[in-house]
């Protein structure tokens, strides 16, 4: 995705896209567990909930929609598993004016 704000996406891109931000988000989650478990070793004062935005967490709806969104493209009954960049390079240059 060279500009996500530009283009038309197919459902391998979005679901490459949705897996990396999934990725990214249980790194940060382990990330934010392992801080406060140190924060809690070493006797500082935990942050009041709901101020846990160092990591930038998306709101709980928007994860929900992710994480149905990748079910729904990573279902046997869509093809969408099945492709690859290469597919997808060249159904466009075939279907190109």
């Amino acid at each position: 995705v060279v500009n996500a704000r530009a283009a038309l996406l197919s459902n391998y891109e979005v679901l490459t896209l949705l897996r990396d931000l999934e990725s990214d988000h249980l790194a940060r989650t382990k990330t934010a567990v392992r801080v406060k478990k140190e924060e809690e070793a070493a006797g500082i004062t935990p942050r009041p909930a709901g101020t846990d935005t160092i990591f930038g967490e998306a709101s709980e709806n928007l994860r929900t929609v992710e994480i149905e969104a990748i079910q729904y493209l990573s279902a046997d009954y869509l093809p969408t598993t099945r492709q690859s960049p290469e597919g997808i390079t060249k159904l466009v240059k075939d279907i190109a004016p």
